[in-house]
C-alpha cells in the first residue's frame, strides 16, 4: 500500500475527502495525490497525520511506532 492510499483508507475511516483533509491541514488542493511522487514535507505530513489520528511513521511505513503506541488494528 502507497502513502496516499494509506491515507485515503484513514480518511475514508474518518469520513473525510482529501479535499476536505487538505483544507483542514492548509495545504494546497491536490497535494497528498502527488506524495507518491513527491516526497511530502515533514510539517505537511504530520499535519495530516494527526488530523487522521496517526503517526507519520505508519503513514510513509505502513508500519506501527514502538513509541507511538498508535495501533490502526480493526
Amino acid at each position: 500500500m502507497t502513502l496516499t492510499e494509506r491515507i485515503k483508507d484513514l480518511a475514508s475511516t474518518n469520513d473525510l475527502t482529501f479535499a476536505e483533509l487538505e483544507r483542514m491541514a492548509g495545504i494546497g488542493r491536490g497535494t497528498i495525490r502527488k506524495w507518491d511522487v513527491n516526497i511530502p514535507s515533514a510539517d505537511k505530513l504530520l499535519r495530516v497525520a494527526n488530523l487522521l489520528h496517526s503517526s507519520m511513521d505508519y503513514l510513509m511505513t505502513g508500519e506501527e511506532s514502538l513509541v507511538s503506541g498508535i495501533s490502526h488494528e480493526d
